[in-house]
């Protein structure tokens, strides 16, 4: 998967409401990873922002998952 050395050449990109990150490494800029808050395991999330958007929904793997598809933008005011 990623060494040590690699996460911390890692970009984050994102990260969900309960604190896991989405990461990138310069190598591959199109796959992203996930680092859970509570684990230490490493999850591919997919290649490209719809897969990954499908994986955090549709995986089951952070949450529950659910077909509801609607996101609102965060409003840092």
């Amino acid at each position: 998967m990623l060494t040590k050395k690699q996460v911390l050449e890692c970009i984050i990109i994102g990260d969900t409401l309960e604190g896991d990150e989405l990461i990138v490494h310069p190598d591959n800029p199109e796959r992203v990873y996930v680092l859970p808050r509570h684990s230490e395991d490493i999850y591919i999330a997919g290649n490209g922002l719809p897969a990954v958007i499908e994986w955090l929904c549709g995986s089951g793997t952070l949450t529950e998952p659910f077909v509801e598809r609607n996101f609102e933008p965060f409003d840092s005011r």
